[in-house]
């Protein structure tokens, strides 16, 4: 598959996964499909992800952030759709899984971001930062900065020191 199949397979993907499969535990618009705080169309979030990114696979990745976490796709079906173990890797780093045994959100989350700097895995990093600099604009969150929004400036601080070594 080359680079330009690989980010429209992507996309396709997100936006049939975010649009048809989302969780009924996310935030829905009167279609059924997946909004942010604000109300808008979600598969705008990881459209913009990918515009911050330049390398292909990691547009491919930042198109497919949220699929594990959001929605029903699995990583079995991203193998069946063509992704390689490089993408699928990297889009597993970058979905945050909740550690129900650690009980303080922050910290929890501050213990995810920790692990995927440990792994060293570039793309999953860069997403992760091209991610964390989208969620930090607080025109997503109806202008109002949220709990996370502290925790997003740590992360990306914390993340950008993995990339400038």
């Amino acid at each position: 598959m080359t680079d330009k199949e690989m980010i429209e397979k992507a996309e396709k993907l997100m936006i049939d996964a975010h649009h048809n499969r989302t969780r009924p535990e996310n935030r829905v618009n009167e279609n059924g499909y997946q909004v942010d705080k604000a109300g808008v169309d979600y598969i705008h979030h990881p459209l913009a992800v990918a515009k911050m990114c330049d390398d292909p696979k990691e547009k491919t990745v930042a198109l497919l952030h949220d699929v594990l976490e959001d929605t029903y796709v699995t990583e079995e079906e991203l193998r069946e759709n063509g992704f390689d173990e490089e993408i699928i890797d990297a889009v597993k780093l970058v979905t945050h899984k909740r550690d129900k045994s650690i009980l303080d959100d922050e910290e929890e989350y501050k213990t995810y971001i920790r692990k995927l700097k440990k792994t060293g895995n570039r793309i999953a990093i860069n997403v992760k930062i091209a991610d964390l600099t989208h969620n930090s604009d607080i025109g997503r969150m109806n202008g109002k900065p949220t709990r996370k929004t502290e925790w997003y400036k740590w992360a990306l601080d914390y993340l950008k020191k993995e990339i400038d070594k």
